[in-house]
């Protein structure tokens, strides 16, 4: 069986609220978390974040849509510039975003609805952990 604990999960999402909830689930399944809420300029949330990871992430999920004209394409760049090009990263995309369908369909990057419960990430986890079982655009 697919086993989550321990994994190192970035996650990057600019709404405190909704960044809380998901690294609240992640740790229920046993991940390790480091966020951020993207509220300041992009190279220094980059350098943070490395900072913050005491070794290489095993995912990073990214908000759709961060402030500062910073696009999730850029922080898979510039985080992979950092980790390496292999790192995985993940666009988390909102339900209730009128263009989800639409964003889903056109992006470059492994795209996903937001988890709404822990059963959701169990659910979805082995998928987004493993590259190679993420669908692509």
């Amino acid at each position: 069986m697919f086993e989550a604990n321990g994994k190192l999960v970035v996650v990057i999402d600019d709404d405190p609220f909704v960044l809380a909830g998901l690294e609240q689930l992640l740790q229920s399944v046993g991940c390790e978390t480091v966020t951020t809420t993207f509220q300041s300029d992009p190279a220094t949330e980059i350098m943070n974040l490395a900072e913050k990871c005491l070794r290489r992430p095993d995912l990073v999920l990214v908000d759709y849509g961060l402030p500062y004209g910073y696009s999730e394409f850029d922080v898979a760049r510039d985080l992979r510039a950092v980790f390496g090009e292999d790192l995985p990263v993940v666009v988390l995309i909102s339900e209730s975003s009128p263009n989800w369908f639409a964003v889903n369909n056109e992006c470059v990057l492994p795209t996903r609805l937001k988890p709404r419960n822990a059963d959701d990430i169990r659910a979805a986890f082995r998928e987004l952990i493993d590259p190679s079982a993420l669908p692509r655009a």
